[in-house]
């Protein structure tokens, strides 16, 4: 990763304008995480274009990881990484994230996935 830090906003400005871009992240986001993992190692982000998505939108993937997460013994349990999409648009802007991937160490962190199937009365 590069030697510099940058809130999840600056990261996306970089990956719009260069396609990808990696970098130590910082800012509220970056403390919270850090926060509820309880590592300690810095918060490493890459943010690129992830293809089109009609109307002149984009989809950008972000891959987020903290290291060195502890387990409540203290022992490092592995890594914290989360995969999501983000559609940016210009007429309406950046839309919420869509988390694809969560994972600690080889463990998902991904809720369970609802029922599909309509309920009948």
């Amino acid at each position: 990763m590069p030697a510099w830090s940058l809130t999840p906003e600056e990261l996306m400005a970089r990956a719009m304008r260069d396609g990808k871009a990696s970098a130590e992240l910082t800012g509220p986001l970056a403390d919270a995480i850090k926060a509820k993992t309880r590592s300690k190692a810095a918060t490493q982000a890459t943010f690129e274009k992830g293809g089109d998505a009609g109307d002149g939108c984009k989809f950008f993937i972000s891959t987020v990881v903290q290291s060195d997460i502890p387990s409540t013994k203290g022992d490092i349990v592995g890594d914290y990484v989360t995969v999501a999409r983000t559609k940016v648009c210009p007429k309406t802007g950046q839309h919420p994230p869509e988390i694809l991937d969560c994972k600690v160490g080889p463990h998902s962190c991904m809720p369970a996935k609802a029922s599909s199937t309509p309920k009948t009365p």
